[in-house]
């Protein structure tokens, strides 16, 4: 008579060993993974960033946030961040704005396109074009390129007046503070007329205060006509 007899495989008898198995995490990751599961921040940070990496389907990106909030609750810029990125997978982009906020605020770039982003989802295109102002600001032409697409200033060609802009020319700021101001004129609702007119003066402001008297004189008027709004409704 023969029988069946097949190698048996390794009994899974732990926590770790079937967290492994359960959601096919390679054996390399196996030390992070009961390390995570002991409440080692490290070690849950590098097994949220397994996931976060992986990225196959909203259950990997559910594995990252829970993985990688311990590391993101201590204060890093890199766990706040891909936690960030794992909460808009999950589309969930409120969340995904409170740990961005804290990176951003530290200079992070991605953080700071990626909360443009959460920004526009959520319908306040204040906080995403301060976010992608300061995004521009550390160098990068996106954020040039995301504040044309927002504002809808491509198609008046204004590329190359970013560019001057960002290049700290005072002449362009003073322009593109005044075409803000122009903008801010035409909105639709009183958050994004608010939100044009802070920025335009902004830019009249940086200009003046690197001796643009233009943008001086300009920007005197409108603080002093914004004073006087706020003296009315108090």
């Amino acid at each position: 008579m023969q029988g069946n007899w097949k190698p048996l495989t390794k009994a899974i008898s732990t926590d770790t060993e079937k967290m492994l198995v359960k959601f096919e995490i390679p054996q390399l990751f196996a030390a992070a993974a009961n390390g995570a599961l002991h409440g080692v921040a490290e070690a849950a940070f590098e097994l949220g960033t397994f996931f976060y990496f992986r990225n196959r389907d909203a259950d990997d990106a559910k594995q990252a946030t829970r993985w990688l909030t311990a590391m993101a609750r201590k204060g890093s810029v890199v766990a706040q961040t891909r936690l960030g990125a794992s909460y808009i997978r999950l589309r969930d982009f409120a969340t995904a704005r409170d740990w961005l906020l804290p990176a951003a605020r530290q200079n992070n770039a991605k953080a700071l396109i990626l909360l443009g982003r959460c920004y526009e989802e959520l319908d306040y295109k204040t906080g995403a074009r301060l976010a992608y102002n300061r995004y521009a600001e550390l160098g990068y032409d996106r954020g040039r390129r995301e504040l044309l697409r927002l504002d809808g200033l491509g198609s008046k060609d204004f590329g190359s007046l970013l560019r001057q802009v960002y290049a700290n020319d005072i002449e362009a700021q003073y322009r593109l503070g005044t075409a803000y101001l122009e903008l801010s004129r035409a909105a639709k609702t009183l958050p994004d007329q608010e939100g044009l007119r802070q920025f335009g003066l902004k830019w009249l402001r940086t200009a003046a205060t690197q001796g643009h008297e233009a943008a001086r004189s300009l920007y005197n008027e409108k603080a002093q006509q914004l004073m006087n709004e706020e003296e009315q409704h108090g």
